[in-house]
């Protein structure tokens, strides 16, 4: 392993907590580990014609997510998967799902063979206001390597002096990008570098909200994977992790949702039930 590895997984290790799905309410929600509370919300494989595919199993087995599907026959063989759309709605955890890949990776626990290193690039972050005044990013018609730049502007925002530009490994056929937020900026046509840059790359997963993802945008990958949120399974699973120390607010919770079944019906999205146990007992 070499020391750049050594320290990107190190930076991933110590991100063990998921990040709070209500922005503004980070105070009131306490620390919580992805080995103790983290639940994968429900991904369904998708075919073509946009319609879930009808005869495969849920995605339980993350490893295997660049694996052909037996379904597919063939085709999967005559094009590798290695361009992976993930499709979800607001706040049903694409952000910490691609969070949970970092940590995962930096745990040995997913894809330890198969990629060397796996950066994020997260697209909010070209809204934040220092971005085009950080080194290198004066001139951006001028720039390269915008995509580099980002990765390096979110390493060295987690931490301070993690490394410099010119220090990244870029093996492409071994690192993967984990584009998020891509719904953030797909309307800003300056960054059309920036996702050319990215499409160039061999080994992506990128997650948005599927209202920005047209039919030119959706052929450019090899698998779209649909992220449905929690279904009943993974609702009694985080209610059993969230409450596993206050069994009695656990109780009264769901006596709750079974008195407003409604309620319980918007629960599969992660971020309204994450704000439901905080206010309704």
């Amino acid at each position: 392993m070499s020391t750049f590895q050594e320290k990107l997984k190190a930076l991933y290790a110590r991100q063990d907590k998921i990040a709070p799905l209500i922005e503004g309410l980070e105070d009131e929600i306490p620390p919580q580990s992805f080995k103790d509370y983290y639940t994968n919300p429900k991904m369904i494989i998708k075919v073509d014609n946009g319609k879930k595919l009808q005869n495969c199993e849920p995605i339980t087995d993350l490893e295997a997510l660049f694996d052909p599907l037996a379904s597919e026959g063939s085709a999967a063989d005559k094009h590798p998967i290695s361009k992976l759309l993930i499709e979800g709605g607001p706040g049903v955890g694409k952000t910490t799902s691609m969070q949970y890949f970092t940590y995962k990776w930096s745990q040995g626990e997913l894809w330890k063979d198969k990629f060397d290193y796996v950066y994020r690039v997260p697209l909010k972050m070209l809204l934040n206001r220092d971005w085009n005044y950080i080194p290198g990013r004066q001139d951006e018609d001028n720039d390269d390597d915008i995509l580099k730049c980002l990765v390096h502007y979110y390493l060295v925002t987690e931490e301070r002096k993690f490394c410099k530009l010119g220090d990244i490994p870029w093996k492409k056929g071994k690192t993967l990008l984990l584009v998020d937020g891509y719904d953030e900026v797909a309307h800003e046509k300056k960054y059309q570098k920036l996702f050319e840059e990215i499409f160039d790359h061999k080994n992506i997963i990128l997650a948005s909200r599927p209202s920005t993802i047209n039919k030119k945008m959706a052929e450019k990958f090899a698998r779209k994977i649909e992220n449905t949120g929690f279904d009943h399974e993974g609702i009694n699973l985080y209610l059993i992790r969230y409450f596993k120390n206050e069994k009695a607010k656990g109780l009264a919770f769901e006596e709750y949702l079974e008195k407003k079944p409604f309620i319980k019906e918007i629960c599969h999205v992660p971020a309204i039930i994450a704000m439901l146990v905080l206010y309704v007992v």
